[in-house]
């Protein structure tokens, strides 16, 4: 069975809000000239896909 990735990314933010984790998750993006935005620097190197911090339990997971 196939998944969408916004399928996927959907599932992935239920378990975090289920397991009271705060997260930043950084969303494809289309400027008004058409072109898509990226958080990607020249090198393709940009910011993960996913930042999440669970505050009582002391973590921060940066996943891509």
């Amino acid at each position: 069975m196939k998944i969408t990735e916004t399928a996927f990314a959907t599932q992935v933010e239920s378990l975090f809000r289920l397991s009271q984790w705060r997260f930043f998750h950084i969303k494809p993006a289309i400027m008004r000239s058409g072109k898509w935005a990226s958080n990607m620097n020249p090198e393709g190197k940009g910011f993960p896909d996913y930042c999440a911090v669970h505050t009582e339990k002391r973590r921060l997971i940066f996943a891509e």
